[in-house]
């Protein structure tokens, strides 16, 4: 998505001041303790994780939840919850279904949505409806709605008070300049770096799609286009919704299993399973027979960051020392001041946004359609207790 920063602005632009209105003219800010996100996947739930990313990675802490489950006895909304019911189609039954139970506990709603089945439901409850920016921007998938979501919800932390830095709240008006040049730099960095016709030599994100697809970025060593890898990310706690984009993405867009592993707690489990692929020659069961065990399909891509702190010290041992041997390609999140703070993180999405569109173009799969996930929608859409469906998903 290289126009990452315009759409930011855009969102802004088009939507602030009716969200904005929102809060101040239909919502009690004062009752508003915490923000949940239920029932928020996929597309829909990304911009949560990568909120609380950035706003944490600045030093605030934020009341903003996302429930990625169906209605369950176990999780209940209160009174003093905002239930954002964010679904890009606005049909989806996994946010549909929290509309009852939040109105049922007290909670204040607002639901998000280009339309479907959930600006109906909003209007018959008479909660506040933002009607997103969709196809008019071009913007035909959930997962490509991120620059969107993220300004929404933005905006909702501004208005309601629920992430601090101590006893400072965090007040848009105050961070928009700053989120503008963070956006106008993602804009810049696009052109310069990203470029979808800058040939594979000089982009980054076409090496890093070659090198998670084949174990290499240079196109004249694929020999076997059938034998792909499997990828697997590495990245700090601090910036775990950069890996779980690319993870989920990956899966869907390029139709390949992914994996993101967390540091440091990964590191502590399953960094065992990794380095015996690469250290041991043989199978113990093996070894009387001289079996030797098959060549592993793994690769690595490491984040760094500029928090990664002493955790970078144990990543530079593991990587460096126990998996050396091991493919792997490094990406690394800067740090572009405080003039343009979050910038680094979002290059680092749009790394991950390039890198799985080009993955999928060079496997020759076409990412814009999701058939299994489809069918499983339309299936559930025909069971007895369904809020309604307008059959598009």
């Amino acid at each position: 998505m290289p126009n990452f920063g315009h759409y930011m602005r855009e969102t802004l632009r088009l939507k602030g001041a009716e969200t904005r209105a929102i809060c101040r003219e239909k919502l009690d800010r004062e009752r508003i303790k915490r923000i949940v996100l239920p029932g928020a996947m996929g597309g829909s739930a990304i911009g949560v994780g990568v909120l609380k990313m950035l706003l944490a990675n600045q030093g605030f802490e934020t009341e903003i939840e996302l429930w990625p489950h169906y209605p369950a006895p176990v999780r209940r909304l209160r009174p003093g919850d905002l239930a954002v019911i964010y679904a890009y189609s606005g049909n989806n039954e996994e946010q549909l279904l929290w509309m009852a139970p939040a109105l049922e506990a007290g909670a204040q709603v607002v639901g998000m949505a280009v339309g479907g089945r959930l600006e109906q439901m909003c209007r018959e409850a008479a909660a506040p409806f933002v009607r997103i920016p969709g196809e008019e921007f071009g913007l035909a998938q959930p997962r490509e709605h991120l620059p969107v979501a993220l300004i929404l919800l933005m905006l909702l932390a501004g208005e309601t008070g629920v992430a601090r830095n101590g006893a400072r709240r965090f007040e848009l008006d105050e961070w928009l300049p700053r989120v503008d040049a963070a956006s106008r730099r993602l804009t810049a960095l696009a052109e310069s770096h990203y470029n979808v016709d800058a040939p594979a030599e000089q982009s980054v994100a076409k090496r890093a799609a070659l090198f998670l697809n084949w174990g290499t970025d240079d196109p004249s060593r694929i020999t076997n286009i059938l034998r792909t890898r499997d990828p697997v990310f590495w990245i700090s706690a601090l910036y775990e919704p950069i890996a779980r984009r690319l993870e989920n993405q990956f899966g869907e867009c390029v139709e390949h299993p992914a994996s993101a592993k967390i540091m440091p707690e990964d590191m502590h489990n399953e960094q065992e399973a990794y380095t015996q692929q690469w250290l041991e020659t043989v199978w113990p069961i093996g070894e009387a027979s001289g079996a030797e065990p098959p060549a592993s399909s793994t690769v690595f891509l490491r984040f760094q960051g500029p928090l990664d702190g002493r955790l970078g010290v144990r990543a530079d041992k593991l990587f460096g020392d126990a998996l050396a041997g091991a493919p792997r390609i490094d990406f690394q999140i800067q740090d572009y001041g405080a003039d343009c703070p979050m910038a680094g993180e979002l290059e680092a999405i749009l790394f991950c946004d390039l890198t799985r569109a080009f993955a999928s173009i060079f496997r020759g799969v076409t990412p814009h359609y999701v058939h299994s996930m489809n069918y499983i929608k339309h299936y559930m859409a025909t069971i007895e207790g369904t809020p309604g469906s307008t059959g598009t998903y």
